[in-house]
């Protein structure tokens, strides 16, 4: 369990944690096994995650840390509190700040339902709008943007922290002040305008060196791993530096292979298994995981991933996962459109398009046209480009971590690798996006074999989920929850 809660006021709290300590008087930290309490001369740091460089006591000095992680320090001479999340967010953390009182925890059914639901938000999400970004009701544009308000959750007063930011307050005069350590525009969009440091020999060979080190960091510190994969490049990736990890993942009946033998036996050999749903079990998968849904979500394919935690009794390990992969080394049309912009001067859907055809042929470009005519419209075409393709995978992050309500790890979301493509030559770009030739140069001809052999689990495997109605279902399984304490 990776949760944890600070208050000065119980009465707000309502979820049961394994263990508690007193900070001062009146602020109680709660917290479960796998968070990692340090006591230090003039502060606590409270720690969840992993770093991929330095160590949790450098949390003292700034929160600018590369790694995955929820961090807060307590300074005991001051009596303030800073709470730091990742560059991603990649550990969700909320708060409650109003009259005096504060709640922090990475658990939102923590709260107590002295605090209402947040009926807009409720009634976005019925209607499929999952959004931290509450636009309220109403005709003049101008309105909207001065009632503009971020970070909103299912809960009334209670918002997210952010990516990359820091909640700072005293305990004895309870004001919120959020600001962020880390920038996107300029420690990633930014990057791509200048001259290039890396060629597909000297970017391959970096991000060996980086990975090597990472999963020597998750060795280390964890005893209990299990990847869970498909066999994209991402997963054979992982596959790569822990093929003596049991590697677990799922199929369906609409499984496309011409050798599922093959695949199983890879994951057999790893001491896991490719788990195959029929029809009854796959629907089974998506209503028995329903009380563990701590959070409304518009993903619905982590739910598969929670039954095979569940029925192969895998609680207790660390999951391992290829998240953002797609993200580093942009293998998607959408990112093949940012170099358009870049590094052929596109200004135009068309422009881009056309100047894509030849060397995107193979793939086809399915970025939405309502998604592409409002961020053409922008006025700073190439940020807004790099910036969608930056934030596109949050929820999907978020997801991870509350509804498996375990560490799930990914090498692949590191402040080194994030800030790689972008300062790579063209070819190198190209061979990247359209060929994976970065990963498959580092994976091998051994593992490439199995490369897109399967399709595992998600909407595309299976047609006989109404994902409308299962969504609606945790919804209602939200509320429900909320409702009977």
């Amino acid at each position: 369990m990776i949760n944890f809660c600070i208050t000065n006021s119980n009465n707000l709290v309502k979820y049961s944690f394994h263990n508690q300590l007193s900070l001062t008087k009146d602020v109680t930290l709660y917290y479960d096994n796998m968070v990692e309490v340090v006591d230090l001369p003039n502060h606590v740091v409270i720690f969840c995650g992993i770093l991929w460089q330095g160590d949790v006591s450098d949390f003292v000095e700034t929160p600018n840390q590369n790694g995955q992680f929820y961090a807060v320090v307590v300074n005991k001479k001051t009596r303030t509190i800073k709470v730091i999340t990742d560059f991603l967010e990649d550990f969700p953390v909320y708060y409650y700040i109003k009259d005096s009182n504060f709640v922090v925890t990475n658990r939102i059914l923590a709260f107590s339902n002295q605090l209402k639901l947040n009926l807009s938000w409720i009634l976005g999400a019925k209607n499929n709008e999952y959004t931290d970004r509450l636009i309220p009701a109403h005709n003049d544009l101008e309105m909207k943007k001065e009632l503009y308000s971020k970070n909103v959750t299912p809960i009334r007063d209670v918002k997210r922290v952010g990516p990359g930011s820091v909640l700072e307050f005293n305990v004895d005069d309870v004001c919120e002040n959020v600001y962020t350590w880390y920038n996107a525009s300029t420690d990633y969009v930014s990057l791509i305008h200048q001259e290039p440091q890396y060629n597909l020999q000297s970017a391959t060979s970096y991000v060996d060196t980086i990975l090597t080190e990472n999963f020597n960091r998750l060795r280390k510190k964890y005893k209990s791993l299990a990847v869970f994969s498909s066999c994209g490049i991402d997963s054979l990736t992982v596959l790569k530096y822990l093929s003596d990890v049991p590697k677990y993942g799922y199929y369906g009946e609409d499984y496309r292979t011409e050798s599922p033998e093959l695949l199983k036996q890879l994951y057999n050999d790893t001491g896991g298994l490719l788990h195959y749903f029929d029809a009854a079990e796959y629907q089974t998968a998506y209503t028995e995981t329903l009380p563990g849904w701590a959070m409304p979500s518009c993903n619905a394919d982590l739910a598969p991933e929670m039954y095979i935690r569940n029925k192969y009794n895998l609680h207790d390990t660390v999951i391992v996962k290829g998240t953002f992969g797609d993200e580093i080394f942009w293998h998607e049309p959408w990112s093949a459109m940012s170099v358009a912009v870049h590094q052929w001067n596109c200004q135009t859907r068309e422009q881009g398009l056309a100047a894509l055809e030849h060397h995107y042929s193979h793939q086809p470009y399915h970025t939405p046209q309502g998604m592409i005519d409002t961020i053409l419209k922008s006025k700073t075409l190439d940020l807004s480009i790099m910036n969608y393709h930056y934030n596109r995978q949050h929820s999907y992050l978020k997801d991870d971590r509350i509804l498996l309500n375990q560490m799930v790890v990914s090498p692949f979301i590191d402040l080194r690798l994030r800030r790689l493509l972008p300062l790579c030559n063209l070819e190198t770009k190209l061979s990247s996006i359209l060929d994976v030739q970065i990963q498959k140069n580092i994976v091998g001809s051994s593992l490439l074999k199995y490369l897109n052999k399967c399709k595992a689990g998600g909407e595309e495997s299976f047609s006989s989920i109404n994902y409308d109605r299962h969504r609606l279902n945790q919804l209602n399984e939200f509320i429900k929850f909320r409702s009977s304490y």
